[in-house]
């Protein structure tokens, strides 16, 4: 992970996952009723997708 100071852009070299997309997805349905929104516990959801994939099977 890095940090672009100019631009204040976090930048992340990883693959985007399903739980990624779907967050992407639901901000900017989000962006259009709003002018920001306060996003707590994704971070703790990130492991959660390996259990997913498991339960799915």
């Amino acid at each position: 992970m890095e940090y672009d100071s100019v631009k204040k852009e976090i930048i992340l070299n990883k693959s985007l996952n399903e739980l990624d997309k779907f967050t992407l997805d639901f901000l900017k349905i989000i962006e259009k009723h709003t002018d920001y929104a306060i996003v707590f516990g994704y971070v703790s959801l990130l492991g959660v997708e390996e259990k997913w994939e498991w339960l799915k099977k």
